[in-house]
């Protein structure tokens, strides 16, 4: 084993039971005899894991990132033991699909969730992918009837919603399935929870791993795009506070199971010439780390979405997007339609 700074501290590795995550604790346990405090949302993934690698190197916490209470819980549990690392890996990627179309997908959801707490539930309303020209007619039941008849914008259905006393608030944020708060404030929470905790220790760090969506902005992912540009911006901005290690990492489109809320395979000659398999991208992220880069690009879609948008950020989404669209593949789709 080399001598390496991070060999045998104890490392917190978010998203550790796939992904990115998963590959990086297997290294840093069989590599660098690191104690992985692994945290993630399935406990099956966790005991496969844990049979890949030294149980004993191994500590699970299952939590959800995006709640700040299960961060405070885990500060409270490690303030005795310590820590020395942080690796943000948990993520989530929503269909790749246009701003229209996720209120699109928000009306529907909402009024059919309405619909569901309604006693009498005669109707069912459908809010086609063509709302400008469909009209949408639906009486909805809670403590008393409220209509909407013949309404051809879902500009108004929002706006009628909104005015309504007899409709729950509504919840952008849960209709997003909370990307914003599992890819971008779970770094805050960690940060916020478990600095005061790595500070003690002489070797502290912090990694946290962004995307090429953080560097330039790509139709379909507004949501995503967003929450990635907050984290590249935040550990941007953390390391210039901190005098000690704190990485910013960018990959490009991976080959993981990020992928599985997409509506379709991901697949196509476009993808398998950009896309990184996961093992590949892993090993950059390891070797990054363990060389204490502080800002890291890799793939090579990541690569020339960095280089043309940093000299030309007005050209350079303009010309992905009609990059994707001329792509003609099934997973971008619901973004040109």
């Amino acid at each position: 084993m080399k001598k390496d700074w991070i060999n045998g501290k104890r490392v917190l590795i978010t998203g550790a039971t796939s992904g990115l995550g998963r590959e990086l604790t297997k290294k840093l346990i069989t590599q660098n005899n690191c104690y992985v405090i692994g945290v993630g949302r399935d406990k099956h993934k966790f005991d496969s894991l844990l049979s890949e690698v030294d149980r004993q190197k191994l500590e699970c916490h299952i939590m959800d990132v995006a709640h700040e209470d299960d961060w405070v819980a885990l500060a409270n549990k490690l303030k005795s033991s310590g820590l020395d690392v942080i690796i943000n890996c948990a993520g989530i990627l929503p269909p790749f699909e246009s701003f229209e179309n996720i209120q699109r997908d928000f009306v529907q959801d909402y009024l059919n969730n309405c619909n569901h707490l309604s006693k009498n539930n005669s109707k069912k309303l459908v809010v086609s992918k063509d709302v400008k020209t469909d009209k949408l007619q639906q009486t909805i039941n809670t403590s008393q009837k409220y209509c909407i008849n013949n309404l051809t914008d879902k500009h108004e259905i929002i706006s009628k919603l909104f005015d309504s006393p007899n409709i729950p608030n509504l919840n952008v944020k849960s209709s997003l399935e909370g990307v914003m708060d599992t890819n971008f404030m779970s770094c805050v929470y960690s940060a916020f929870y478990l600095l005061p905790i790595i500070e003690k220790s002489d070797t502290r760090g912090v990694i946290n791993i962004s995307s090429s969506a953080g560097l330039c902005p790509l139709p379909g992912i507004s949501i995503y795009s967003a929450s990635k540009a907050a984290v590249k911006n935040f550990t941007e901005c953390l390391a210039l506070e901190k005098g000690y290690y704190v990485g910013l990492i960018c990959p490009g489109f991976t080959l993981t199971d990020i992928f599985r809320y997409q509506r379709t395979q991901v697949c196509g000659k476009l993808i398998s010439m950009f896309a990184t398999k996961k093992d590949k991208m892993a090993n950059k992220i390891y070797k990054a780390i363990i060389r204490k880069k502080k800002r890291c690009v890799f793939g090579m879609d990541a690569k020339w979405m960095n280089r043309l948008y940093s000299r030309f950020p007005k050209l350079a989404p303009k010309l992905f997007g009609k990059i994707l669209k001329k792509s003609k593949l099934k997973l971008f789709e619901d973004i040109f339609n």
